[in-house]
């Protein structure tokens, strides 16, 4: 399926900064119900509500992934949340996400 990336109705993200992955990365889900799993690449899926971050296809690590505008709120709001918890837990888990358009 293709995406126009033209369309005012999503947003490009970009995963900056991230300090574990694949296996060592905790599947995750938010209070909110977005789910933050490190599998291949950074992709989101508006159908099961996941954020997947990087995993093993490092090659990919950098890809620029859409996000539609109605879930962006979440998505960053899952990610902050992850911080708050995982990264409180271990002092070398972060996840910083930004918006690139």
């Amino acid at each position: 399926r293709r995406l126009d990336c033209t369309s005012s109705n999503y947003a490009i993200l970009q995963i900056i900064e991230q300090d574990s992955q694949g296996e060592n990365f905790p599947d995750f889900i938010a209070s909110n119900g977005v789910k933050i799993r490190s599998i291949l690449y950074p992709q989101y899926s508006s159908s099961d509500q996941t954020l997947y971050v990087r995993g093993k296809e490092t090659r990919r690590d950098n890809s620029l992934f859409l996000v539609p505008l109605a879930d962006l709120s979440k998505v960053i709001e899952a990610v902050k949340e992850y911080n708050r918890n995982c990264a409180s837990a271990s002092a070398t888990d972060s996840l910083i996400v930004e918006e690139i358009f």
